[in-house]
């Protein structure tokens, strides 16, 4: 092979990553969220139209999810919905929340979050335009 096919081999190996718009640490963060969302009943739906597929949505509603793991969740920075319904969240596990933008609907029936918890919640995530309390 001529080096300059090689070359333009690594570009483009190199743009798709950066395509990909997350580093190797970040989908390891993210793979083990992923899995730790599995382990416990989740559903996860990514965005297949993106050449990285995204997760868009995670449900966890009637799941042993708590504070702690939402703490993870900002390693799915293209999360959009969020179900939380019936599960132990509180207002603390919310102000891990504001590191997703792009969160727009949240269901959080039959938990323990506050109201002032989720106003909170929404004037950190101005794009947060549905909440099912």
């Amino acid at each position: 092979m001529n080096n300059s096919f090689l070359a333009k081999l690594a570009a483009s190996l190199l743009f798709v990553s950066l395509l990909a718009g997350c580093t190797a640490d970040q989908r390891t963060e993210q793979q083990r969220t992923i899995d730790e969302i599995k382990q416990l009943g989740g559903i996860i739906t990514r965005d297949e139209e993106r050449l990285d597929r995204s997760v868009v949505r995670v449900e966890l509603g009637n799941r042993p999810a708590d504070d702690s793991l939402l703490k993870r969740l900002k390693s799915l920075d293209r999360l959009e919905s969020l179900t939380l319904g019936h599960t132990k969240i509180t207002d603390d596990g919310l102000e891990h929340l504001k590191e997703l933008p792009r969160l727009r609907r949240l269901n959080i029936r039959y938990t323990k979050v506050t109201e002032a918890g989720i106003e909170k919640l929404k004037r950190a995530l101005p794009k947060l335009r549905t909440v099912e309390r």
